[in-house]
């Protein structure tokens, strides 16, 4: 009974006994639930798919990651390899600069071993020139001496004239005129007067054969104005104090840089040797005195002073220094523990400019701007002559006076381009030389010739003079 209802009813119009409209529905009923079930397994499908996709990116990124980790390592090693190729260059340039220095340092040994034998036949003619002169100026002092005399006895009523010096051997002309390149602070001769230096505002040091006035060499390193130079008592060495705070010390046979002495503060004005050659003294204006110790090229004591230093020297036997200041005065000190011995104020009213001694450390010769040359007994420290005219200035704050190789004279360049001598025994003006046309900044005696003198001014100028 339960299955007859179940059945659909078949009508009259359609199969089964049920209606077209409702098979209709049937039939796309199914379609529909067919065409869904397609879709769900496309649907499967294409997740699947995508599922695929996104493991097979995220393995791609994986893969992708480890190369550029990869890459980045080999960037690294790239860049450490491309510093090590660099540092190699210039390791090569650097090599070949140093070879190509060596080369020209052999050229220039032997250039200078072949100047070196001319030179030391120049030096034996020189030498036989020196003694041939010494000979000849023995002989002229033994006649004036008989001279003297004989004029003494025969006219002892007569008055003389004390500015002359009846045969006295001082330069009376130029000689020749040397040309520098720029402003000349200094010039110096070497002991035996067979070499000039000349120093300037063109940072180089000059090296003049005084038999033919020919340029010997040229010394560099300074990076300012060199203010003082001169040689040690054994010709071995040349120094130059400059305005770029240090002291340069060159070695004159080889003509190179041994010793650059840094440690002033302010400029150097002033320079020189002990007479055993193994000192140096520098002044500066940041009011201190240094000993070097020219072996090692380093300070031994540093001088504490209250006033700049502009010129400084020392005795014979190593064992007092000389320094004129700013302030005026002239300072004495013990080089053994750098003492102060003795402080002379009063002797000039303004700064001093220069400081020399005579040949066996008895006398001291200064120079100022108070237009005065002072000559001072070293060891009583009276002032023994005074020095001056009414035609002389002192032009420069570093113009250097000088004495005579015997002592018997000073020198001493003015502002108006004269070069002026006194007699040092009566403080008499003895001569006047003419020639410069600007200030004079230096006067140096050749220390084997009382008849010799150079001195240079500001626009360059060497004299010499004879």
């Amino acid at each position: 009974m339960r299955q007859k209802a179940d059945q659909p009813r078949v009508g009259s119009g359609g199969f089964g006994g049920g209606s077209e409209s409702e098979l209709a529905v049937y039939k796309k009923l199914s379609e529909t639930q067919e065409a869904f079930r397609g879709a769900e397994q496309k649907m499967a499908t294409m997740q699947k798919t995508i599922e695929d996709l996104e493991s097979a990116l995220s393995s791609d990124r994986d893969h992708a990651k480890d190369q550029m980790e990869i890459i980045m390592s080999h960037s690294n090693t790239i860049s450490l390899l491309q510093g090590e190729v660099q540092s190699l260059q210039l390791q090569v340039v650097q090599k070949e600069e140093e070879s190509k220095q060596l080369i020209r340092e052999k050229n220039s040994l032997l250039a200078d071993i072949t100047k070196k034998s001319f030179q030391n036949a120049e030096l034996l003619n020189s030498t036989l020139t020196l003694e041939e002169r010494i000979k000849e100026l023995l002989h002229k002092l033994e006649k004036a001496g008989t001279a003297a005399a004989s004029s003494s006895q025969a006219s002892s009523s007569m008055s003389v004239d004390a500015d002359l010096d009846l045969g006295a051997p001082v330069p009376t002309r130029c000689r020749k005129v040397l040309r520098d390149q720029g402003e000349l602070n200094c010039v110096a001769y070497n002991p035996t007067g067979l070499i000039l230096a000349s120093a300037g505002v063109d940072k180089v040091i000059r090296l003049y054969d005084t038999t033919n006035l020919s340029v010997k060499s040229v010394l560099q390193g300074a990076t300012q104005s060199v203010m003082v130079t001169a040689f040690s008592t054994d010709e071995t060495l040349v120094l130059g104090s400059s305005n770029d705070n240090s002291t340069r010390i060159w070695h004159l046979p080889t003509q190179r840089l041994r010793h650059t002495l840094n440690g002033h503060t302010s400029k150097v004005y002033a320079g020189c040797f002990s007479s055993d050659s193994a000192k140096a003294l520098t002044g500066s204006h940041d009011r201190t005195i240094k000993i070097w110790d020219l072996m090692r090229g380093y300070v031994l004591r540093t001088i504490m002073c209250t006033s700049s230093c502009n010129a400084i020297c020392i005795n014979l036997d190593n064992t007092l220094a000389f320094s004129g200041h700013f302030d005026s005065n002239l300072r004495i000190w013990e080089l053994k523990n750098g003492t102060l011995v003795a402080d002379l104020q009063g002797i000039h009213t303004d700064q001093i400019t220069s400081v020399s001694i005579n040949p066996d450390s008895s006398q001291i010769l200064t120079s100022s701007r108070d237009n005065t040359l002072k000559l001072i007994d070293a060891n009583t420290h009276e002032v023994l002559q005074t020095f001056k005219h009414d035609d002389y200035r002192n032009g420069a704050n570093w113009a250097k006076a000088c004495l005579s190789p015997d002592g018997s004279y000073a020198a001493a360049g003015s502002a108006d381009g004269q070069v002026f001598i006194w007699d040092t025994k009566t403080g008499k003006h003895h001569s006047t030389l003419k020639g410069h046309k600007d200030i004079v900044t230096c006067v140096s005696w050749n220390p084997m010739n009382n008849g010799s003198i150079a001195s240079c001014d500001k626009s360059g100028a060497i004299f010499m003079w004879e």
